[in-house]
């Protein structure tokens, strides 16, 4: 669900060699865990791939939410000459699997905006929203079938994340189900 508001590892996700910018960046040590925990899927791991080659800059953030109605959204907040900004936010009221499941929504609502450089103010990404989704039911606040889609996807690999992994993979996933 992306939002038209304006806001001013179990480790953080691995950089390629060189100084390639870090283009997802947790807040704090849970939005970095919550990263790691998205990688057990591979739809996520697609998302970050995606994402990782563009110009964005994507913050994650876990708060508790303003408004009841939404577990996640997507915000512009800036674009510089080499980057564009946004942040996604989510709410603490739902089970990890479902924030790591959120958090995928929002990266491919981040994805769109990777693939629309045109989005370089809050206002074109509004009117792109506006276009390209439908409303949610929830002041201005737009959704995209694929995000919700990735959303259900995402949800359904984390919870068998444990079978059909690589031994390591599932060990620290199956390890991660455990706490």
């Amino acid at each position: 669900m992306t939002l038209f508001i304006l806001l001013a590892g179990a480790g953080a996700p691995a950089q390629a060699a060189g100084d390639e910018i870090q283009r997802i960046r947790g807040e704090g040590p849970f939005e970095r865990q919550l990263l790691a925990r998205g990688q057990c899927s591979d739809t996520f791991r697609h998302l970050v791939t995606g994402i990782s080659a563009s110009d964005l800059i994507v913050y994650v953030t876990v708060r508790r939410s303003l408004n009841p109605s939404l577990s996640g959204g997507l915000l512009f907040v800036a674009a510089t000459p080499g980057a564009r900004i946004l942040r996604v936010l989510l709410d603490t009221k739902v089970d990890r699997n479902q924030m790591a499941a959120t958090l995928g929504h929002e990266l491919q609502h981040a994805l769109e905006v990777a693939r629309a450089p045109e989005i370089r103010t809050r206002t074109v990404f509004e009117t792109f929203y506006h276009q390209q989704g439908v409303p949610s039911g929830v002041a201005n606040a737009h959704d995209t079938t694929e995000a919700r889609e990735i959303e259900r996807v995402i949800r359904a690999e984390l919870g068998r994340s444990v079978v059909g992994s690589t031994s390591g993979e599932a060990d620290w996933c199956a390890q991660q189900d455990s706490h």
